[in-house]
């Protein structure tokens, strides 16, 4: 079970260029990203689901991902899962265990909220 939501409400603060976005772990900053068309979106990857399931956590039911401190920086791509290319002979096994990460792509959404415009009397 996922534990935490995902806001449907990007916001930029003070004029930054990229989403910020709150979950149950803590704040996530993503990236706006444009679609072929042009079509500007928001996009969070490798957001951290469940405790990797490494050592004494092998082969047991995924423990919720733990907080976090600050902004995480989710601009980046995850490993990928263990797999094999069965088609290509001779391949090795590649990736990472430590892989349980989601992507989450969203409309641009914008609310206003900067702390920088405000007038203070």
């Amino acid at each position: 079970m996922i534990l935490f939501i995902l806001f449907a409400v990007n916001f930029c603060v003070c004029g930054t260029s990229f989403p910020l976005t709150e979950v149950s772990q803590g704040i996530l900053k993503g990236q706006f990203l444009k679609t072929y068309n042009n079509r500007t979106f928001s996009s969070f990857t490798a957001i951290p689901y469940a405790e990797p399931p490494v050592g004494d956590l092998r082969f047991e039911l995924a423990r919720p991902a733990k907080k976090w401190n600050g902004t995480l920086d989710a601009t980046n791509p995850h490993p990928v899962c263990p797999q094999m290319h069965f088609i290509v002979k001779g391949s090795k096994p590649e990736g990472d265990e430590d892989c349980l990460y989601l992507n989450v792509y969203t409309p641009l959404v914008f609310i206003e909220f900067s702390l920088c415009n405000i007038l203070v009397m």
